[in-house]
This record gives structure tokens, C-alpha cells and sequence, in this order.
């Protein structure tokens, strides 16, 4: 029973060697009836040393092998990597150049953040969130995603994912090196008959809530993607009303979770706002979002490597989206492809 499976791929003696190919592994770990612990490594055909963790092929090989190989009443998945929300993969880089880099390599003195999927090889490969959907094999849906990694939070991504997951965890902004809690990560996941995702939640907002200084940062939120079909009408409605509005909108007034000029993600409910929503629109608005967010936590500031700075937060409804006013044409174009946008025409 509750057989975990690990996914990974190291460098080279762990000495942070990412030009030399290094096979991926896939790892299980259990416990046999005399409560020893077992790890063994599993040769998943088909991967080899210049097998690329993050590639889509790869990752739905390992997935197809686990679903043909280890088959479960349910499934669940933490995925700890780096991360850049909805944005296409490769944006962030070529858009901030050195300083996307700054989250993984700070300078002294400074605190280091995580960065779906992105894996540093030369050159660097990731995958974007439709990819990363499109790799879950037919009639494997997880039951929850979990992840460790940076600016996930985004309706978008929770959206995507509506068809392969039941429950999507992840932060609006950036994420502190250590991630979640580890301590009582696996004892939320395994111990109980039923997984305690919203107990993971809890945990990661408590442990940096009681930090103090730069470390006090943290955004997190649990969405049922299973009810998320109320918020999509309810937002088709209001990108309609206030299209104008929202295009309109000066995103330095907008409630942001971003560092520098990476502004490309803000509070959902707050860019609404701004736009001029009466209050009965609101209700409708907060209605839909108690139907499909479980849990929310922010610690009222939030720290990003990206610029080395604490920023406030003063509107936190728990979804992140993207803000067309402050966009261009490639990232309106490429936003198209999303479920969410097909479902709230908010780019048009």
C-alpha cells in the first residue's frame, strides 16, 4: 500500500553538472509488513541518459509505465521543479534575460525562490501547461497535482488542468527555496485513508507564517477544478460588460505577484474590481470562487529574487490571471490556445 513513486532526474555527482547527460530514474518506495522502508530504482524502457525529464514524451512514458505497471484506486502528484505559470516556455528567460536566472542564482545575501518543468540542460528545455496536460494518459485522472514551484497560481493553469486532475495546489507568486513543509508532507499524503491536501496547504502557509522578514512570504491556494465551471460563466459575463474596462486598466493600480518587469500575473478578483463591477457582480464573483477554492493563505507580503524585494499584498482571492492590458500580441495569441480563455473570451 501506498507505494510512492519518485520521478528525477540528478546531475552528475550532484556537483550542479548539467552538461553531462544523466539518465532519469523512477524510484519506489514502500514499506514492507515488518515497517522496513524499501527504495528500489525501476528501468522504465525507453528512457535513456539522453532522456530529458522535462520533455513530454518523457514525462508521459513514465506515466504510461506507472499506470500499466502500478495500477491504484487513486493517484496524486507533487511536482517540485522550476516554474513560470501559464506563460509559453522559454518567455520568461527571453523576456528577462539574466535576471530570470536571479531566482536560482542569487546574489549574496539574498534569498533564493524555486522557478513547470524546467529542466537545466544546455540549453535549458521546459514544457508549458497545455504540454504538461496533454502528457496524463487517457482514464488516468489524479485525484490532486501539488506544486512546489513559482507563480503556478493562475486560473489558467487551474483550468487547464480540470480534465486530468481533481485538485490543483500551487502559489500566485514566487516560492521560497525550501517549498513545502516536507516534514508532514508525506504523513498529509499517505497516513490517512484519504489524502489531506488542504492539511498540505495549511502546513506550508503556517511554516512561513510564522517566519519573520523577507522569509514571511508566502501565497497558496487549494481549487476543486472539478467546480470551476460557475466561475468561468460568471467571468464570461464580466470580460464581456467590461472588456473595455479591463483592457484599459494601468496594471501598477492592479493587485500583481510578480518582481521587476515579469507583470504577467495579478489577482483575479482585484483586476474585476478595478474594472468597475457593482457589488451584486462581486457577490456572483465571490459565490463562484467559494464553490471551487477550497482553501486560500497569504501572509500579506510576498518576496521575489526576481528584483530582491518583499512586495505587498493587498488583494488576495486566491487565483492569479493574467492581465491583457499589460501584455502584447504574441502572449494574446498564444493565450488563445488556453480552455480558459476559449471559455471566457477574455482576449479576443
Amino acid at each position: 500500500d501506498n507505494i510512492l513513486l519518485v520521478f528525477s532526474r540528478h546531475t552528475r555527482g550532484n556537483q550542479n553538472n548539467f552538461t553531462d547527460p544523466v539518465k532519469p530514474v523512477l524510484e519506489r518506495i514502500y514499506k514492507r509488513r515488518d515497517e522496513t522502508v524499501v527504495r528500489d530504482t525501476i528501468d522504465v524502457p525507453g528512457i535513456t541518459e539522453t532522456s530529458l525529464a522535462a520533455d513530454t514524451g518523457t514525462f508521459s512514458t513514465v506515466l504510461n509505465y506507472i499506470k500499466d505497471n502500478f495500477t491504484a484506486d487513486s493517484y496524486g502528484m507533487v511536482f517540485s521543479s522550476h516554474a513560470t505559470g501559464w506563460l509559453p516556455k522559454g518567455y520568461y528567460t527571453r523576456a528577462l534575460g539574466a535576471r530570470s536566472f536571479l531566482h536560482r542564482l542569487p546574489a549574496p545575501g539574498h534569498l533564493m525562490t524555486k522557478t513547470i518543468g524546467e529542466e537545466h540542460t544546455s540549453p535549458s528545455y521546459e514544457m508549458d501547461i497545455t504540454a504538461f496536460a496533454s502528457s496524463f494518459p487517457d482514464g488516468m485522472k489524479f485525484d490532486y497535482i501539488l506544486f512546489d514551484a513559482c507563480l503556478m497560481g493562475g486560473v489558467e493553469v487551474a483550468y487547464e488542468l480540470k480534465d486530468v486532475c481533481n485538485q490543483v495546489a500551487f502559489s500566485q507568486a514566487e516560492v521560497l527555496a525550501d517549498g513545502f513543509d516536507y516534514s508532514t508532507l508525506t504523513l498529509r499524503l499517505l497516513k490517512a485513508d484519504t489524502p489531506d491536501i488542504e492539511g498540505v496547504c495549511k502546513d506550508f502557509f503556517d511554516l512561513y507564517n510564522g517566519k519573520t522578514e523577507e522569509e514571511h512570504s508566502a501565497t497558496i491556494s487549494l481549487i476543486n477544478t472539478t467546480k470551476m465551471e460557475k466561475l468561468a460563466n460568471v467571468c464570461r459575463d464580466l470580460f464581456s460588460k467590461y472588456h473595455s474596462e479591463i483592457q484599459a486598466l494601468d496594471y501598477h493600480n492592479v493587485q500583481g505577484f510578480f518582481g521587476g518587469s515579469s507583470h504577467w500575473f495579478f489577482d483575479l478578483e482585484d483586476i474585476l474590481v478595478k474594472a468597475g463591477i457593482n457589488q451584486e457582480e462581486k457577490a456572483a464573483l465571490d459565490n463562484a470562487f467559494s464553490e471551487c477554492i477550497a482553501y486560500k493563505g497569504c501572509t500579506g507580503q510576498y518576496y521575489s529574487a526576481i528584483d530582491y524585494s518583499v512586495h505587498t499584498v493587498d488583494s488576495f482571492c486566491g487565483l492569479s490571471m493574467y492581465l491583457p492590458a499589460c501584455g502584447n500580441a504574441y502572449l494574446n495569441n498564444f493565450y488563445k490556445t488556453y480552455l480558459w480563455n476559449k471559455a471566457t473570451a477574455l482576449v479576443q
